[in-house]
């Protein structure tokens, strides 16, 4: 748990010019493994680098769900709208932890008795942070919500 603190702070402090050219957010899982694998040799430094993209994965959600939060808080409409999106927005996300976690339980699984299964966990998680994170992206973007000036 510690580690994973410290992982996070070292994310929110480190410049946010380095998650500028996010190359890999539109790579599939086997892309990330691919790519990590290409960087590194052993299988704990693959296994690492992905662990590493999923914490900046992890980020960028949260960085497109609080946008999106936050534009809600603009929207050009009545309270009760405002605050029943605000709560379905939450509600969706925690629904989308919950099947992001069973999907990449179940391709963790498809490993069977395999080593080094978290590099298919983290893979996983990632590339699904990214699609979440860029489908958030899309609604705030989409004029959708239109905003009071």
């Amino acid at each position: 748990m510690k580690i994973m603190k410290l992982i996070t702070l070292f994310i929110i402090i480190t410049p946010l010019s380095v998650f500028a050219n996010l190359k890999y957010a539109n790579l599939n899982q086997s892309e990330l493994r691919r790519y990590c694998g290409e960087k590194v040799f052993s299988q704990v430094d693959v296994a690492y680098c992905l662990e590493k993209i999923f914490y900046i994965s992890e980020a960028e959600l949260d960085k497109s769900q609080w946008k999106l939060f936050n534009e809600l808080s603009k929207w050009d409409e009545g309270r009760d709208y405002i605050v029943r999106a605000k709560n379905k927005l939450k509600k969706s996300h925690k629904e989308f932890i919950k099947y992001r976690d069973r999907e990449c339980d179940f391709a963790h699984s498809l490993g069977g008795g395999a080593i080094g299964l978290n590099k298919i966990t983290y893979s996983c998680l990632a590339e699904l942070n990214f699609q979440r994170a860029k489908l958030l992206d899309l609604y705030r973007s989409e004029s959708i919500i239109v905003k009071t000036e």
